[in-house]
Protein backbone atom coordinates (compact mmCIF):
# COMPACT_ATOMS: atom_id res chain seq x y z
CA UNK A 1 0.00 0.00 0.00
CA UNK A 2 0.99 3.37 -0.65
CA UNK A 3 0.99 5.86 2.13
CA UNK A 4 0.93 8.52 0.15
CA UNK A 5 -2.19 8.11 -1.23
CA UNK A 6 -3.87 8.30 2.38
CA UNK A 7 -2.56 11.61 3.72
CA UNK A 8 -5.16 14.11 2.47
CA UNK A 9 -8.29 11.24 3.21
CA UNK A 10 -11.56 12.60 4.22
CA UNK A 11 -13.40 10.33 6.71
CA UNK A 12 -15.67 9.17 3.85
CA UNK A 13 -12.65 8.22 1.99
CA UNK A 14 -11.14 5.92 4.69
CA UNK A 15 -15.08 4.32 4.98
CA UNK A 16 -14.86 3.82 1.41
CA UNK A 17 -11.17 2.31 0.70
CA UNK A 18 -11.06 -1.35 0.43
CA UNK A 19 -7.53 -1.95 2.43
CA UNK A 20 -8.93 0.23 5.23
CA UNK A 21 -12.03 -1.81 5.83
CA UNK A 22 -10.20 -4.98 5.92
CA UNK A 23 -7.34 -3.31 8.40
CA UNK A 24 -10.56 -3.00 10.48
CA UNK A 25 -12.73 -5.62 9.98
CA UNK A 26 -9.77 -8.77 9.73
CA UNK A 27 -6.28 -7.18 9.85
CA UNK A 28 -3.41 -9.03 8.70
CA UNK A 29 0.05 -8.68 10.23
CA UNK A 30 0.79 -6.38 7.55
CA UNK A 31 -2.23 -4.16 7.88
CA UNK A 32 -1.32 -3.61 11.66
CA UNK A 33 2.22 -2.65 10.62
CA UNK A 34 1.25 -0.79 7.62
CA UNK A 35 -1.34 1.85 9.63
CA UNK A 36 0.56 1.78 12.87
CA UNK A 37 3.65 3.15 11.00
CA UNK A 38 1.42 5.65 8.84
CA UNK A 39 0.05 7.26 12.10
CA UNK A 40 3.48 7.65 13.59
CA UNK A 41 4.39 9.31 10.44
CA UNK A 42 1.75 11.19 10.09
CA UNK A 43 0.38 11.80 13.69
CA UNK A 44 -2.18 14.89 12.68
CA UNK A 45 -4.24 11.71 10.65
CA UNK A 46 -4.62 9.61 13.93
CA UNK A 47 -7.86 11.52 14.73
CA UNK A 48 -9.88 11.07 12.38
CA UNK A 49 -8.17 7.51 11.07
CA UNK A 50 -9.41 6.30 14.75
CA UNK A 51 -13.28 8.33 13.80
CA UNK A 52 -13.80 6.19 10.38
CA UNK A 53 -12.59 2.95 12.22
CA UNK A 54 -14.85 3.72 15.44
CA UNK A 55 -17.80 4.19 13.16
CA UNK A 56 -16.91 0.57 11.14
CA UNK A 57 -17.02 -1.32 14.23
CA UNK A 58 -19.89 0.62 15.81
CA UNK A 59 -22.24 -0.28 12.41
CA UNK A 60 -21.19 -3.59 12.21
CA UNK A 61 -22.53 -4.68 16.07
CA UNK A 62 -26.04 -4.11 13.76
CA UNK A 63 -26.39 -7.91 12.11
CA UNK A 64 -29.52 -7.64 11.65
CA UNK A 65 -32.47 -4.91 10.58
CA UNK A 66 -35.79 -7.10 10.37
CA UNK A 67 -37.54 -3.79 8.27
CA UNK A 68 -36.33 -0.32 7.13
CA UNK A 69 -37.87 1.15 10.00
CA UNK A 70 -35.75 -0.57 12.58
CA UNK A 71 -32.54 0.28 10.24
CA UNK A 72 -33.56 4.11 10.00
CA UNK A 73 -33.97 4.14 13.91
CA UNK A 74 -30.21 3.12 14.39
CA UNK A 75 -29.15 5.45 12.48
CA UNK A 76 -31.60 7.97 14.44
CA UNK A 77 -30.18 7.03 17.75
CA UNK A 78 -26.69 7.43 17.15
CA UNK A 79 -27.39 11.02 14.81
CA UNK A 80 -29.21 12.08 18.28
CA UNK A 81 -26.28 10.64 20.40
CA UNK A 82 -23.76 12.66 18.62
CA UNK A 83 -26.34 15.91 18.20
CA UNK A 84 -26.58 15.25 22.03
CA UNK A 85 -22.86 15.33 22.84
CA UNK A 86 -22.09 18.47 20.74
CA UNK A 87 -24.96 20.17 22.77
CA UNK A 88 -22.75 19.44 25.74
CA UNK A 89 -19.46 20.57 24.25
CA UNK A 90 -20.96 24.14 23.56
CA UNK A 91 -22.15 24.16 27.05
CA UNK A 92 -18.66 23.76 28.59
CA UNK A 93 -16.34 25.22 25.64
CA UNK A 94 -16.78 29.12 24.24
CA UNK A 95 -15.44 28.23 20.73
CA UNK A 96 -13.86 31.00 18.47
CA UNK A 97 -15.53 31.41 14.69
CA UNK A 98 -13.07 28.73 13.10
CA UNK A 99 -13.44 26.08 16.22
CA UNK A 100 -17.19 26.97 15.13
CA UNK A 101 -16.96 26.10 11.75
CA UNK A 102 -14.67 23.12 12.01
CA UNK A 103 -17.38 21.57 14.27
CA UNK A 104 -20.27 22.13 12.28
CA UNK A 105 -18.44 20.88 9.30
CA UNK A 106 -16.97 17.70 11.53
CA UNK A 107 -21.09 16.98 12.79
CA UNK A 108 -22.23 17.26 9.33
CA UNK A 109 -19.56 14.97 8.01
CA UNK A 110 -20.09 12.31 10.80
CA UNK A 111 -24.07 12.65 10.14
CA UNK A 112 -23.67 12.03 6.33
CA UNK A 113 -21.44 9.38 6.63
CA UNK A 114 -23.59 7.14 9.19
CA UNK A 115 -26.85 8.13 6.95
CA UNK A 116 -24.61 6.60 4.16
CA UNK A 117 -23.48 3.35 6.13
CA UNK A 118 -27.04 2.51 7.95
CA UNK A 119 -29.61 3.83 5.55
CA UNK A 120 -27.27 3.91 2.13
CA UNK A 121 -28.97 0.73 0.18
CA UNK A 122 -28.55 -0.67 -3.25
CA UNK A 123 -31.74 -0.45 -4.89
CA UNK A 124 -32.88 -1.88 -8.57
CA UNK A 125 -36.21 -1.07 -9.77
CA UNK A 126 -38.03 -2.65 -12.99
CA UNK A 127 -40.42 -0.58 -14.96
CA UNK A 128 -44.36 -2.21 -15.99
CA UNK A 129 -43.64 -4.80 -18.52
CA UNK A 130 -39.96 -5.34 -17.55
CA UNK A 131 -38.22 -8.71 -16.10
CA UNK A 132 -35.20 -8.33 -14.70
CA UNK A 133 -32.50 -10.65 -13.51
CA UNK A 134 -29.80 -9.33 -11.10
CA UNK A 135 -26.97 -11.59 -8.80
CA UNK A 136 -26.19 -10.62 -5.54
CA UNK A 137 -22.96 -10.04 -3.85
CA UNK A 138 -23.38 -13.53 -2.52
CA UNK A 139 -23.72 -14.96 -6.36
CA UNK A 140 -27.79 -15.74 -5.27
CA UNK A 141 -30.10 -14.83 -7.93
CA UNK A 142 -32.95 -12.59 -8.52
CA UNK A 143 -35.53 -12.37 -11.25
CA UNK A 144 -37.73 -9.53 -10.72
CA UNK A 145 -41.47 -9.05 -12.54
CA UNK A 146 -42.38 -5.52 -13.33
CA UNK A 147 -42.96 -2.57 -11.33
CA UNK A 148 -40.96 -4.16 -8.48
CA UNK A 149 -38.61 -2.93 -6.27
CA UNK A 150 -35.23 -4.89 -4.13
CA UNK A 151 -33.21 -3.33 -2.19
CA UNK A 152 -30.11 -4.62 0.07
CA UNK A 153 -27.63 -3.05 2.44
CA UNK A 154 -24.19 -2.07 0.97
CA UNK A 155 -22.93 -4.50 3.70
CA UNK A 156 -24.78 -7.24 2.37
CA UNK A 157 -22.00 -9.93 3.06
CA UNK A 158 -21.27 -8.79 6.59
CA UNK A 159 -23.84 -10.23 8.98
CA UNK A 160 -27.07 -12.16 7.97
CA UNK A 161 -27.81 -11.23 4.27
CA UNK A 162 -31.14 -8.89 3.99
CA UNK A 163 -33.38 -8.20 1.00
CA UNK A 164 -36.48 -5.77 1.31
CA UNK A 165 -39.23 -6.46 -1.67
CA UNK A 166 -41.96 -4.49 -3.26
CA UNK A 167 -43.89 -6.36 -6.39
CA UNK A 168 -42.79 -9.41 -7.22
CA UNK A 169 -39.67 -11.66 -7.12
CA UNK A 170 -38.12 -15.32 -8.45
CA UNK A 171 -35.27 -15.70 -5.65
CA UNK A 172 -32.49 -18.59 -6.33
CA UNK A 173 -30.52 -18.55 -2.92
CA UNK A 174 -26.92 -19.43 -2.37
CA UNK A 175 -26.80 -22.40 0.07
CA UNK A 176 -23.29 -21.23 2.44
CA UNK A 177 -24.42 -23.28 5.54
CA UNK A 178 -22.94 -26.72 5.55
CA UNK A 179 -24.30 -27.61 9.31
CA UNK A 180 -28.18 -27.48 9.32
CA UNK A 181 -28.05 -27.75 12.89
CA UNK A 182 -26.04 -24.81 13.63
CA UNK A 183 -26.68 -21.61 11.23
CA UNK A 184 -24.57 -18.51 11.61
CA UNK A 185 -26.03 -15.41 11.84
CA UNK A 186 -23.54 -14.82 8.33
CA UNK A 187 -25.72 -17.90 6.71
CA UNK A 188 -29.05 -16.94 6.75
CA UNK A 189 -30.91 -15.26 4.10
CA UNK A 190 -34.26 -12.97 4.77
CA UNK A 191 -36.46 -11.35 2.56
CA UNK A 192 -38.72 -8.53 4.31
CA UNK A 193 -42.01 -7.91 2.79
CA UNK A 194 -43.71 -5.25 4.71
CA UNK A 195 -45.11 -7.57 8.03
CA UNK A 196 -43.97 -10.70 6.62
CA UNK A 197 -40.36 -12.30 6.86
CA UNK A 198 -39.29 -15.05 4.65
CA UNK A 199 -36.02 -16.99 6.40
CA UNK A 200 -33.72 -19.25 3.83
CA UNK A 201 -30.73 -21.01 3.80
CA UNK A 202 -30.11 -22.34 -0.17
CA UNK A 203 -33.68 -23.01 -1.97
CA UNK A 204 -35.94 -21.81 -4.80
CA UNK A 205 -39.16 -19.49 -4.03
CA UNK A 206 -41.01 -17.06 -5.96
CA UNK A 207 -42.91 -14.41 -3.75
CA UNK A 208 -45.68 -11.26 -4.67
CA UNK A 209 -45.43 -8.26 -2.49
CA UNK A 210 -48.51 -6.03 -3.60
CA UNK A 211 -51.57 -3.96 -2.06
CA UNK A 212 -50.59 -4.72 1.33
CA UNK A 213 -51.06 -8.58 0.41
CA UNK A 214 -47.89 -11.50 0.40
CA UNK A 215 -48.07 -14.54 -1.50
CA UNK A 216 -45.06 -17.27 -1.04
CA UNK A 217 -44.56 -20.28 -3.30
CA UNK A 218 -41.77 -22.88 -2.28
CA UNK A 219 -40.62 -24.77 -5.65
CA UNK A 220 -37.47 -26.14 -3.84
CA UNK A 221 -35.78 -26.28 -0.53
CA UNK A 222 -37.10 -25.14 2.70
CA UNK A 223 -37.66 -21.50 4.03
CA UNK A 224 -39.05 -20.43 7.62
CA UNK A 225 -41.73 -17.78 7.46
CA UNK A 226 -42.86 -15.57 10.37
CA UNK A 227 -45.73 -13.15 10.55
CA UNK A 228 -47.82 -11.17 13.20
CA UNK A 229 -50.13 -14.10 14.69
CA UNK A 230 -53.49 -12.20 15.34
CA UNK A 231 -54.52 -14.56 18.24
CA UNK A 232 -51.18 -14.32 19.68
CA UNK A 233 -48.87 -11.57 21.16
CA UNK A 234 -45.88 -12.69 19.15
CA UNK A 235 -45.18 -13.29 15.62
CA UNK A 236 -45.88 -16.97 14.36
CA UNK A 237 -43.45 -18.92 12.38
CA UNK A 238 -44.27 -21.48 10.07
CA UNK A 239 -42.08 -24.02 7.37
CA UNK A 240 -42.85 -24.54 3.82
CA UNK A 241 -42.18 -27.49 1.87
CA UNK A 242 -41.82 -27.55 -1.51
CA UNK A 243 -45.19 -27.32 -3.26
CA UNK A 244 -46.52 -25.25 0.08
CA UNK A 245 -48.06 -21.71 -0.63
CA UNK A 246 -49.18 -19.27 1.98
CA UNK A 247 -50.47 -16.05 1.47
CA UNK A 248 -50.63 -13.68 4.18
CA UNK A 249 -52.77 -10.14 4.37
CA UNK A 250 -52.32 -7.35 7.12
CA UNK A 251 -54.91 -7.74 9.78
CA UNK A 252 -56.30 -11.32 8.18
CA UNK A 253 -56.57 -14.74 8.31
CA UNK A 254 -53.03 -16.23 7.01
CA UNK A 255 -54.28 -19.33 4.42
CA UNK A 256 -51.86 -22.47 3.85
CA UNK A 257 -52.54 -24.92 1.00
CA UNK A 258 -50.81 -27.15 -1.62
CA UNK A 259 -50.01 -26.70 -5.46
CA UNK A 260 -49.79 -29.67 -7.51
CA UNK A 261 -47.32 -27.79 -9.85
CA UNK A 262 -45.85 -24.96 -7.95
CA UNK A 263 -43.78 -24.34 -11.60
CA UNK A 264 -46.57 -22.65 -12.71
CA UNK A 265 -45.96 -19.58 -10.19
CA UNK A 266 -42.97 -18.69 -12.41
CA UNK A 267 -44.26 -18.38 -15.76
CA UNK A 268 -44.70 -14.80 -15.22
CA UNK A 269 -40.59 -14.95 -15.81
CA UNK A 270 -41.02 -16.20 -19.84
CA UNK A 271 -43.51 -12.98 -19.95
CA UNK A 272 -46.97 -15.33 -19.56
CA UNK A 273 -49.88 -14.53 -18.10
CA UNK A 274 -51.20 -17.18 -16.37
CA UNK A 275 -53.95 -17.30 -13.89
CA UNK A 276 -55.97 -20.13 -12.27
CA UNK A 277 -60.19 -19.70 -11.79
CA UNK A 278 -59.66 -16.04 -11.59
CA UNK A 279 -61.92 -13.66 -11.14
CA UNK A 280 -62.01 -10.18 -13.30
CA UNK A 281 -60.85 -8.26 -10.24
CA UNK A 282 -57.89 -10.19 -10.09
CA UNK A 283 -56.75 -9.98 -13.70
CA UNK A 284 -57.65 -6.36 -13.46
CA UNK A 285 -55.15 -5.79 -10.57
CA UNK A 286 -52.28 -8.06 -12.17
CA UNK A 287 -52.75 -5.94 -15.76
CA UNK A 288 -51.92 -2.97 -13.65
CA UNK A 289 -49.72 -3.91 -10.78
CA UNK A 290 -47.41 -5.83 -13.54
CA UNK A 291 -47.83 -3.77 -16.94
CA UNK A 292 -48.86 -0.45 -16.05
CA UNK A 293 -52.80 -0.75 -17.30
CA UNK A 294 -55.56 1.46 -15.95
CA UNK A 295 -58.63 -0.92 -15.92
CA UNK A 296 -62.14 0.66 -15.63
CA UNK A 297 -64.45 -2.38 -14.70
CA UNK A 298 -67.99 -0.85 -14.72
CA UNK A 299 -69.48 -1.98 -11.65
CA UNK A 300 -68.62 -4.21 -9.19
CA UNK A 301 -71.15 -7.22 -9.73
CA UNK A 302 -68.63 -7.56 -13.18
CA UNK A 303 -65.74 -7.66 -11.10
CA UNK A 304 -66.87 -10.76 -9.31
CA UNK A 305 -67.07 -12.81 -12.50
CA UNK A 306 -64.96 -16.23 -12.36
CA UNK A 307 -63.62 -17.78 -15.33
CA UNK A 308 -63.21 -21.11 -14.48
CA UNK A 309 -60.03 -23.40 -15.43
CA UNK A 310 -56.05 -21.91 -16.34
CA UNK A 311 -55.09 -19.44 -17.99
CA UNK A 312 -52.17 -19.00 -20.07
CA UNK A 313 -51.60 -16.12 -22.81
CA UNK A 314 -48.10 -14.46 -23.89
CA UNK A 315 -50.30 -10.89 -24.94
CA UNK A 316 -52.76 -8.98 -23.27
CA UNK A 317 -55.14 -9.01 -26.41
CA UNK A 318 -55.25 -12.90 -26.18
CA UNK A 319 -56.25 -12.44 -22.39
CA UNK A 320 -58.73 -9.83 -22.84
CA UNK A 321 -60.14 -11.87 -25.73
CA UNK A 322 -60.61 -14.38 -23.17
CA UNK A 323 -62.72 -12.43 -21.25
CA UNK A 324 -65.04 -11.49 -24.14
CA UNK A 325 -65.51 -14.53 -25.34
CA UNK A 326 -66.19 -16.67 -21.83
CA UNK A 327 -67.94 -13.66 -19.82
CA UNK A 328 -70.09 -12.30 -22.70
CA UNK A 329 -68.07 -8.90 -22.12
CA UNK A 330 -66.96 -5.52 -23.91
CA UNK A 331 -63.95 -5.13 -23.55
CA UNK A 332 -61.81 -1.96 -25.18
CA UNK A 333 -58.51 -1.11 -25.18
CA UNK A 334 -56.56 2.19 -26.08
CA UNK A 335 -53.47 2.29 -25.41
CA UNK A 336 -53.19 1.65 -21.57
CA UNK A 337 -56.56 2.13 -20.92
CA UNK A 338 -58.87 -0.45 -20.97
CA UNK A 339 -62.47 -0.60 -20.05
CA UNK A 340 -64.83 -3.77 -19.43
CA UNK A 341 -68.66 -3.53 -19.43
CA UNK A 342 -71.91 -5.69 -20.23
Amino acid sequence: MDSKKYIDFTLNDYLNDDDFLRYVIKPSPEDTLFWTQFIADYASREVIIKSAANLIRAYRKQDSFYNEQSQEAVFLRISESINHSANQKTKAFRLNNLQNIAAGFILISMLSVLYYLFAGKVTTNTEFGQVKTLMLPDSSVIILNGNSKISYARNFNNGTREVWLTGEGLFKVKHINTDPGNVKPQEKFIVHCNDLNIEVLGTIFNVKNRRNKTSVGLLNGKIQISYPDLTAAQNKKIILAPGDYLQHGKNTKTVLQRLSDPAKLTLWVDHHLAFKNPTIQEIAMALEDDLGYKVQIENDSIAKYRIEGEINVAEVKELLQIISDTQHLHVSKDDKNITIKP
